[in-house]
């Protein structure tokens, strides 16, 4: 990501972001790691609202980085859902379904 100018700050997420207060962070829990390292293409449903556009992968990501990532999702934007361990993350990304 790139740095800002000082004095310049960066905008929060809008609160109609799907990852605001999302339905979908409980339900798909186990999907998270993969999903951020190897993206996600197709419809999605967040708080009974569709959505379909490409998020791409992060593979440069190591497991501490992608933990950290989910449990700042999961504990802001409104969300109060339980974090992740280190340990949980990378026994979920070794599941990964292999990307095509």
């Amino acid at each position: 990501m790139p740095e800002l100018p000082p004095g310049r700050w960066k905008r929060p997420a809008r609160p109609d972001t799907p990852i605001a207060k999302a339905d979908y962070l409980q339900t798909h829990r186990d999907e998270l790691p993969c999903i951020i390292r190897h993206g996600l293409q197709g419809p999605i449903v967040v708080n009974g609202k569709e959505y379909n556009k490409e998020m791409p992968g992060l593979e440069a990501l190591r497991e501490d980085q992608i933990t950290n990532l989910l449990n700042y999702i999961q504990t802001n934007y409104g969300n109060n859902n339980q974090r992740y361990t280190f340990e949980e993350v990378e026994q979920l990304l070794e599941q990964c379904p292999v990307p095509q």
